[in-house]
């Protein structure tokens, strides 16, 4: 699918080429970051986080999230957010439309664009969210979640859950990305409960697939759908498990002080590239 419709309206060919020759320059260093997650498995990269930056640029979604809890080590979440930053400084004034936004949430940090931000309406949709002390529809929204607010509980659903049991009618939708050879990294799962939902996640999946066609020939886009998927050959998902590794009692207590730590919550991403590399447990393919 040609690249213009998937970039900022009005853009021109030299600025779509400018844009993608950026984007692809920062693929594999996402690629090859290995990094333990928060649960104690070993990840083999943060593609996920790359094909997220591909979304935003191309519309497909306003923002995404790069979550605290997501990282065993702070300094992982920092480094992330540290390419973040390159990347952002990286555009030139004159495609400021492309460049990046980091807004602070408790979760972690929000990233999107110039575009998004000021241009849609996300901008209201961010006040209202800071406003309403994170709303979880909202928050949805702003990420461009297609079943934004299905994840809240219901009532009724509390017996289910109270016996450890899942809710009838209330489904999982994940999108995994990844190239061979690498481990499938979540781009978005989304609980959903109505088949327009269901519908919205699987033309959202479609979006991915040919915007990656553009950024990443290589890429293999895979879905996992509670509720069956579809019978196409394009929807086989089959998932790597992760390795998991002896979390020291100093590595799970460094994490649980960044996670409770307040003064977390930087605005200036500016990370040591060199020494983060000397953390044994992060490991590149």
């Amino acid at each position: 699918m040609a690249t213009q419709l998937y970039i900022v309206d009005g853009s021109s060919v030299h600025q779509q080429s400018r844009i993608k020759h950026h984007l692809i320059q920062y693929r594999d260093k996402f690629l090859n970051l290995g990094y333990i997650d928060g649960t104690g498995y070993k990840v083999s990269s943060a593609y996920d986080i790359w094909i997220n930056l591909c979304l935003i640029t191309s519309k497909v979604r306003p923002a995404f999230m790069v979550q605290w809890v997501d990282y065993l080590d702070h300094r992982v979440f920092e480094y992330i957010m540290g390419l973040l930053t390159n990347y952002r400084d990286g555009i030139s004034l004159e495609d400021v439309d492309y460049r990046l936004l980091f807004i602070t949430d408790p979760q972690g940090v929000i990233v999107t664009t110039y575009y998004s931000y000021y241009k849609n309406k996300l901008r209201e949709d961010y006040s209202d969210y800071f406003a309403s002390s994170y709303d979880n529809l909202l928050l949805g929204i702003i990420l461009g979640y297609p079943a934004a607010g299905e994840i809240e509980l219901q009532p009724e659903d509390m017996k289910y859950f109270n016996n450890n049991k899942q809710p009838p009618g209330r489904y999982m939708f994940s999108i995994y990305g990844s190239v061979r050879g690498s481990g499938q990294q979540q781009i978005m799962g989304n609980i959903y409960r109505t088949s327009q939902s269901r519908n919205k996640l699987y033309e959202f999946y479609k979006h991915i697939v040919d915007v990656m066609k553009v950024y990443d020939p290589n890429a293999i886009i895979v879905v996992s759908d509670s509720q069956g998927s579809l019978l196409s050959p394009e929807f086989t998902y089959v998932r790597t498990t992760p390795e998991s590794v002896n979390v020291t009692k100093e590595m799970q207590q460094s994490y649980d002080n960044y996670i409770e730590n307040p003064e977390r919550k930087r605005t200036n991403w500016n990370t040591d590239f060199d020494s983060i590399f000397e953390i044994g447990y992060m490991y590149h393919q």
